[in-house]
């Protein structure tokens, strides 16, 4: 374990085991910000800022948009369609050659070790942007889809504890170590204040961010997941 430099954590074998299934909407959220309009660079620098090691279209570029966009369908066809619909803006970039990091072209471009941005990504895309929405927003947006999912993996089994989702989170994505990882994030917030967030979101973004079961009967019964 140590030689590897690895962390092992056992999971439900499940489609996206642990990690892709609160990644991918997080993911998600990020390309519907994108589609309506909101700045590629700005919605980056708002997860940077809340802690994450990178943006989420920098993480994208990374791991490869063709690698992204194949995971996708493989989610749909478990989960349904509400949170893992196939992606029009992976789909129409890669039909252009974007794959990412790869190959030097992807959200952002490429030079050696550096990476700069290019307002032909709009155009490429037909995204015409609007006014910035505030860091506030972006940040709840993409984070409260993701806990919305780590509070039902401990409800699906997928993993056994939240300390071994919270290892996973900050040792596999770069979930912010000084805030705990997302089971800690969430016990700290108040279970309470995350069904209020997800409800607010609910009503103004859809139902992809309704609260599962067990954040509405944790908030409740005035549970945590460390208790």
């Amino acid at each position: 374990m140590f030689s590897q430099k690895k962390i092992p954590i056992i999971v439900a074998d499940k489609p996206g085991f642990f990690i892709n299934r609160i990644l991918i909407p997080y993911l998600m959220e990020a390309t519907y910000l994108l589609d309506e309009g909101y700045d590629i660079e700005m919605i980056d620098k708002a997860l940077v800022d809340f802690g994450f090691p990178v943006g989420p279209f920098t993480l994208i570029d990374n791991v490869g948009i063709d690698i992204a966009n194949d995971i996708f369908p493989v989610m749909q066809k478990e989960y349904g369609t509400a949170k893992y619909k196939s992606n029009h803006i992976l789909t129409k970039l890669l039909m252009e050659g974007y794959k990412g990091k790869k190959n030097k072209l992807g959200f952002y471009k490429y030079k050696g070790n550096s990476k700069v941005f290019s307002n032909q990504i709009y155009e490429l895309l037909d995204i015409k942007l609007k006014p910035n929405l505030s860091q506030s927003v972006i940040i709840e947006r993409c984070l409260y889809i993701l806990l919305n999912e780590a509070g039902q993996c401990i409800h699906e089994e997928i993993i056994d504890h939240a300390c071994e989702g919270d290892i996973a989170s900050v040792f596999g994505i770069g979930f912010p170590a000084y805030k705990g990882g997302p089971f800690y994030f969430m016990d700290k917030l108040g279970l309470e204040i995350i069904e209020s967030k997800l409800l607010n979101l609910e009503k103004a973004f859809g139902k992809r961010f309704k609260p599962y079961p067990i954040i509405q009967n944790m908030s409740e019964k005035k549970l945590s997941f460390y208790s």
